[in-house]
């Protein structure tokens, strides 16, 4: 409303409507901030613990961090317990969802004793409680996700001096939300204490340098897993990200209690880390089915090209022949939709580099470079993974 008051005078009913919600508005913004102020100090308290401790243990504490040390412990074990039970009803809320299912699939089979139909009577309550705080937590992601998006084709709009007076009232209403969104994903990327930690693996469920013992076979599979399984590949990018942050943290040697021994993980992102756990080692197993695949097919169609390139074939030269002939075929389709993967995100990046250095360009041209640029990114990701010999 207040965007609308600055492009120019509202309406009777709009100031009205202003100056009713202005004051709700002014207090949510005031308790948001005084929560965010709380939250901030409380972070703040808990990162100087840990580095006065360090301090402590190496006997360097002077007299003044000692009594400031005294003074910071108790708010940062107060964000600790509450971060601990965030956690414990988090896990129990899960279990019980897990064990729900369990029962609800006996009670189907009509193989649910007494004792079972207790158990699931009391622990349905807790499963639907987990299970929407689930949903709530995965629609505000998606919510904040679709801001973002938005928010990149309004400013690019913006920045060409394109924007039409609507548009300007969404951008203003919606770049609270991104950033918001924005910092979080941050933050649950980096966490604390991640600089500095070695990068020999991603310690959760292995899923780390698989790539590379695949040899060849690693680019083909690569490619069809991005074509057929977007989401394992989505999958495995968080998880890398949440295991090891920017820095290149790993998990293997800082344990899933901590970060570097710089303390335990946060809420978000030990919740996060639960969720993508079993979707890793999906994902891992996948790629290694992916990998042996395509290795036996690629070795079928060498025999197949030696064999067709024989004369007078024995009886068992023409049975290994019929056998192996459709795996070579599969993986002759699979090469095919490797390149055409490769080919059209290579379109893509060409295309996204010639609209980037267009200037004035149509609500159409950025609508296409908003569409064409993760294509892109996914190529150039790819060739630098090519590049490095992780791809």
């Amino acid at each position: 409303m207040e965007a609308l008051a600055e492009q120019g005078p509202l309406t009777g009913e709009q100031e009205v409507e202003l100056a009713e919600l202005r004051p709700k508005a002014q207090q949510k913004q005031k308790k948001k901030e005084a929560n965010a102020k709380r939250h901030q100090a409380r972070k703040a308290a808990a990162a100087r613990v840990a580095e006065l401790e360090v301090l402590k243990e190496q006997g360097l504490l002077t007299v003044e961090q000692e009594a400031e040390l005294a003074e910071l412990q108790p708010k940062a074990e107060q964000k600790q317990k509450k971060r601990e039970r965030d956690a414990g009803r988090y896990r129990a809320g899960k279990v019980a969802a897990d064990r729900v299912a369990v029962l609800e699939a006996l009670k189907e089979r009509e193989q649910l004793t007494v004792e079972q139909e207790a158990e699931l009577a009391e622990l349905r309550p807790k499963a639907h409680q987990w299970q929407k705080r689930k949903e709530r937590d995965a629609a505000r992601f998606r919510a904040g996700k679709a801001a973002v998006a938005r928010v990149s084709v309004l400013e690019e709009l913006a920045g060409r001096g394109r924007l039409m007076v609507e548009q300007e009232a969404e951008l203003a209403e919606l770049q609270p939300k991104a950033e918001q969104w924005q910092k979080k994903k941050e933050g649950t990327l980096r966490g604390p204490g991640r600089k500095g930690c070695c990068r020999s693996g991603f310690g959760v469920g292995g899923v780390g340098g698989a790539g590379a013992a695949d040899g060849g076979a690693g680019g083909g599979v690569g490619g069809a897993s991005t074509e057929g399984g977007a989401a394992e590949a989505e999958t495995e990018g968080r998880q890398r990200e949440v295991s090891q942050g920017k820095n290149g943290c790993c998990r293997s040697c800082c344990g899933v209690g901590g970060v570097g021994g710089a303390g335990p993980l946060a809420v978000e992102q030990e919740v996060e880390l639960a969720e993508l756990r079993p979707k890793a080692h999906q994902w891992q197993k996948r790629k290694e089915r992916d990998a042996a695949r395509f290795r036996a097919g690629k070795a079928a169609a060498v025999r197949v090209a030696e064999l067709e390139g024989l004369e007078g074939l024995t009886e068992e030269q023409v049975a290994e022949l019929a056998e192996l002939r459709p795996k070579a075929q599969q993986w002759q389709k699979q090469k095919e939709r490797d390149v055409e993967w490769h080919r059209v995100r290579k379109a893509a990046a060409v295309r996204v580099a010639e609209l980037e250095g267009l200037e004035g360009l149509t609500e159409e041209q950025v609508a296409e470079l908003a569409e064409l640029r993760p294509k892109a990114q996914q190529w150039q990701k790819r060739r630098k993974e090519t590049w490095n010999g992780t791809g």
